[in-house]
């Protein structure tokens, strides 16, 4: 866990490997920013952190089946779809989650070729709440779901 700059953080460490025992090890990278700019559009996350070089950069630092999560608070769907594209061209997959009730939309991109079945997730929802510590309503949020490359 980093907390500090999040942007010179993942510049400064985009081709950095995984250290010591965890080299297989998994980056998931969460960017879940408030912006007091609202200029561009963008409640969430600043728009630097959508920018090409910023997304590059983020792709460069997780691993073969690292994640990028983003926070996404649009507030005009030109913006959305702009943001979509900038994550498309950067990224393998892209998945989204419209949250109910709420202006959040939560992105996930990975740079595997690797990508999630939608029609494979009551497994995976599965294993994921046999994991979990605490309980949660998994399905009900893999059902809004959706694979958008």
């Amino acid at each position: 866990v980093h907390l500090g700059d999040g942007i010179k953080f993942i510049e400064e460490n985009a081709h950095s490997e995984p250290n010591g025992k965890d080299s297989d090890a998994v980056r998931i990278l969460i960017v879940d920013v408030d912006s007091s700019d609202l200029s561009s559009g963008l409640s969430c996350p600043p728009a630097n952190f959508v920018e090409d070089a910023f997304l590059m950069s983020a792709k460069k630092f997780l691993s073969a089946g690292g994640l990028l999560i983003i926070n996404l608070v649009a507030r005009s769907s030109a913006v959305r779809e702009m943001v979509i594209s900038r994550l498309k061209a950067v990224f393998e997959n892209l998945y989204s989650l419209q949250l109910e009730e709420d202006v959040n939309e939560v992105l996930f991109a990975s740079p595997s070729k690797r990508y999630l079945e939608i029609d494979h997730l009551d497994e995976a929802a599965t294993k994921l709440k046999a994991m979990l510590k605490f309980l949660v309503d998994v399905e009900s949020d893999m059902k809004n779901l959706q694979r958008l490359q």
